[in-house]
């Protein structure tokens, strides 16, 4: 149906039905509905040339904008896709659609509206595509592979029930939110947002960079869900800090980056795989797990375990190089398998470090285990039944002072000599009190 730019009246009582795979192609002039237009899923209405405005409260099936100005009537509805082939897009109203393609031309006005966009997603190859800055919300992949995005202040929620993907093509967010809880939403390309916006990420959702750059610009991370990292990313600012839970899950292993200023807790998670420290750490603050399979190497690097944090070993902590040092800065808690340290140092009065009761826990060099009079470390297994065995390599300097220490034992070949020391229980044979 080509109206020709003329007016167009559908008289009330009358019914005017586009089938399906129909057009009808309005290139301005005025349409009178007071009767009914019903435009099947399948159909497509195409706005050429000239002033046209979309049309409200019709469900569209498809739309596309090839030329003049196309302004909104009221809430744009459309079941398929929003094309913009050409000419500007006046958005001053709320929009539902299940996908939009920008291809040339800009989003105009000052979209402050809703905008909910489904799984057929967001794909813009030219052009200038201005995002609303009231509610924004989209079930499919965004994919910018030309053209720029003007962010204005909006935040981009990626709300969908399967997989996203995010290709920017260097445009950045203002900000971003990822309430996407079946399925995880990750990167393609470098991601940036705004200084002055934040990345929020929900809880039970993911967000994962995959391997790609990633440029928070100092703006604030919320993450109540999960941010998943290879681990050897670029994270521009070189000082990146990620609160709530961070996985690294690199399906080739890693040395990990040295561009890292801050995480909380930490989950090593692919099987198979070995994540070497490439710096000393200390800026972890919450508990580290080792997934059944994975390997950590601490190399010739260091670690701080934070006060009252857990390491939970379910994989490999293999033996690190010379120099290296895993500090207790409190109590601390090793569970799951046995471990490996080249120095073991907790120096911590009033604090009580726990091994898992029958793993063997090796340190290669100096052995460190300090408290004060009267408030000594307590030194145990995690439930003081079985026995967990430090076992330090003869020859290398053990300083053990005020330690009280309940079912963890050195080994006949490896004893522990301790001074101003006891054995809660008189159970161990292999420490040498003076």
């Amino acid at each position: 149906l080509d109206a020709g730019g003329e007016a167009f009246t559908i008289s009330a009582g009358k019914t005017l039905t586009m089938a399906a795979a129909s057009v009808v192609i309005k290139s301005g002039g005025t349409w009178t509905r007071t009767g009914t237009l019903t435009l099947n899923a399948t159909s497509k209405v195409l706005y050429t040339t000239g002033a046209n405005s979309t049309m409200t409260p019709e469900v569209y099936g498809h739309i596309e904008h090839n030329g003049g100005t196309l302004s909104q009537d009221g809430a744009l509805t459309v079941a398929g896709t929003f094309r913009n082939t050409s000419g500007n897009f006046v958005a001053s109203q709320d929009i539902t659609a299940n996908g939009i393609e920008w291809t040339a031309d800009a989003v105009t006005g000052s979209p402050a509206q809703t905008w909910d966009i489904g799984t057929g997603g967001i794909t813009i190859d030219g052009g200038t595509f201005k995002a609303t800055t009231g509610t924004f919300t989209l079930a499919g992949d965004w994919t910018l592979n030309g053209g720029t995005l003007n962010a204005t202040t909006s935040t981009v929620d990626f709300d969908g029930t399967a997989a996203q993907t995010i290709t920017s093509n260097s445009n950045a967010f203002y900000s971003a939110a990822v309430s996407n809880t079946t399925a995880t939403v990750s990167i393609a390309d470098k991601f940036e947002f705004d200084a002055s916006g934040t990345l929020t990420i929900d809880a039970s959702a993911t967000f994962a960079t995959e391997g790609s750059e990633f440029d928070d610009n100092g703006g604030t991370i919320t993450n109540n869900g999960t941010f998943e990292i290879h681990g050897d990313e670029t994270f521009t600012t070189g000082i990146l800090s990620i609160p709530g839970n961070t996985k690294v899950v690199d399906p080739a292993g890693c040395i990990l980056t040295t561009h890292l200023g801050g995480l909380e807790n930490v989950t090593f998670d692919q099987s198979g795989q070995t994540f070497t420290f490439g710096e000393d750490i200390d800026y972890i603050t919450g508990d580290i797990i080792v997934t059944v399979g994975t390997t950590v190497d601490m190399d010739i690097r260091s670690l701080t375990v934070a006060n009252s944090k857990t390491i939970r070993n379910n994989g490999t902590w293999t033996a690190p190089g010379s120099g290296s040092t895993l500090t207790c800065a409190g109590s601390a808690t090793f569970v799951g398998e046995g471990m490996n340290f080249y120095d073991f140092s907790a120096n911590v009065a009033s604090s009580t470090i726990t091994f898992q009761g029958t793993k063997i826990y090796t340190v290669a060099n100096n052995l460190n285990l300090v408290g004060g009079d009267g408030t000594e470390l307590y030194v145990r297994s995690h439930d003081n039944v079985a026995t967990a065995i430090i076992s330090n390599t003869p020859g290398n300097t053990q300083t053990v002072d005020y330690v009280r220490v309940e079912e963890v034992d050195g080994t006949a070949a490896n004893h522990i000599t301790a001074t101003n020391s006891w054995d809660v229980t008189g159970s161990l044979s292999f420490w040498d009190f003076g």
